[in-house]
């Protein structure tokens, strides 16, 4: 996300080569057509160069990367360049350097007084640090120690109207039974990283539900809005859905000025439903995107077309007037606002799809708890392959036996009437 930036009626790219030549980073100048108008090759110097992304930066560009070095060892490099992409310098900061270790995995921005900030995350550490234009250490900070795994939360940065800035991190609540153990948690600095507040985003685990941040900015009044998904849990084992969460912070207090979630039923992929990035408009309105699969990413088979999901709010994060903590679409396309949880009005979750050997079904909503459902599976002549009868509630198995692979069609009758009817693949 961070390696391509617009500058006037040109794109820029930073992308790695897929072989590895003596120079591993390679900038691309597109034209809006994506017709590639000039190229340039960088890294000749270094070894195993990854990079993270491509800032432009005063008269000229800084790419920053991670160089993979023998005997295994990981280096952030920062290469400041001119307006034609040619090394003016560059700077080191190494794993094993006890005071900063690797300044930026993450982010790394101009800030309001010309300097660069950046962000990272070593092992169980966060770290923010403000470097000159030159790319020396101005301040460097830690945050919290966390035992949380590598893959809960991205660490994020945005500048704030008064020089400060929000970093997005986690808490551990490892002494707590009640809470869930990592919740993401948003910390305030003053312009010399110091912090002022923290707020943090716990949830409880007899609601099975988990939050998870995936970015940051900050509005033209200088409010704090985040982004990410909340993961619902039917029971300890079985992950059914995750939606889209934002929130919105004063950036004086911390205190939550609307916290919101938006699930997509409509759609017959509706598994996975998380925002990745999100700005402000120039009238106020809040425009978030992310990506909608169905299977998770260590579902089997891991078979994902990624869709990409763009989502535009009022600045009270109302896709309808008036709305609450909750937003559905439901699968007709009406919409509820609700209070209450996944008030969903019945319907059926399918999932995974495709599937490797049985799928999962489960009530979408409170409606159809505890009736009797019929699911019947059919080929693409029209001719029943596979039915069963469950009890909705829990996610009820759906085994399809030996059934051949290919495209196949659903059917789901329940007691009341509902009805409910998709395609579901079958790979082996």
């Amino acid at each position: 996300m961070n390696s391509m930036i617009v500058d006037g009626n040109h794109i820029y790219l930073a992308i790695r080569h897929n072989i590895a030549p003596p120079a591993n980073i390679k900038i691309l100048k597109l034209d809006m057509a994506g017709n590639t108008l000039a190229e340039w090759d960088l890294g000749d110097t270094q070894e195993n160069e990854i990079p993270f992304g491509l800032l432009k930066y005063r008269d000229g560009y800084v790419i920053y990367s991670l160089l993979f070095q023998s005997p295994p060892t990981e280096i952030s490099w920062i290469l400041f360049t001119d307006s034609l992409f040619t090394p003016t310098h560059e700077v080191f900061f190494n794993e094993e350097e006890p005071t900063y270790g690797i300044v930026v995995t993450k982010d790394l921005f101009a800030t309001q007084d010309g300097n660069l900030i950046a962000t990272q995350r070593m092992g169980n550490e966060g770290g923010v640090t403000k470097l000159d234009s030159a790319g020396q250490v101005i301040w460097h900070r830690r945050l919290p120690i966390t035992y949380g795994p590598l893959n809960l939360s991205n660490i994020h940065i945005t500048e704030l109207n008064d020089g400060g800035y929000a970093v997005n991190w986690f808490r551990d609540r490892l002494d707590q039974d009640t809470f869930y153990t990592y919740p993401p948690a948003i910390f305030r600095l003053d312009a010399e990283g110091n912090i002022l507040w923290e707020q943090v985003f716990d949830t409880y685990y007899e609601d099975y539900e988990v939050k998870y941040m995936g970015n940051l900015f900050t509005a033209t009044n200088g409010d704090i809005v985040g982004m990410g998904y909340r993961d619902f849990y039917s029971d300890e084992l079985t992950r059914y859905l995750l939606c889209g969460w934002m929130f919105r912070l004063d950036p004086e207090t911390g205190e939550v000025i609307w916290d919101r979630t938006l699930c997509d039923l409509s759609r017959s992929q509706r598994y996975v439903m998380a925002f990745l990035a999100g700005s402000e408009l120039p009238n106020g309105d809040l425009v978030f995107t992310g990506a909608y699969e169905d299977t998770f990413p260590n579902g089997l088979p891991f078979i994902n077309d990624p869709n990409v999901w763009l989502v535009r709010l009022s600045a009270e994060g109302c896709l309808v007037e008036g709305c609450n903590e909750w937003t559905i679409i439901n699968p007709d396309g009406s919409i509820t606002a609700t209070d209450e949880p996944l008030a969903m009005n019945g319907g059926f979750i399918v999932y995974p799809n495709p599937g490797n050997g049985q799928v999962w079904v489960k009530a979408a909503g409170e409606s159809g708890i505890g009736q009797r459902c019929a699911m019947a599976l059919y080929d693409a002549q029209g001719r029943r392959m596979k039915a069963e009868t469950f009890f909705t509630g829990g996610p009820q198995p759906f085994d399809w036996g030996d059934l051949p692979p290919g495209m196949y069609y659903y059917l789901i009758r329940s007691e009341d009437g509902e009805t409910q009817s998709g395609k579901l693949a079958i790979i082996r």
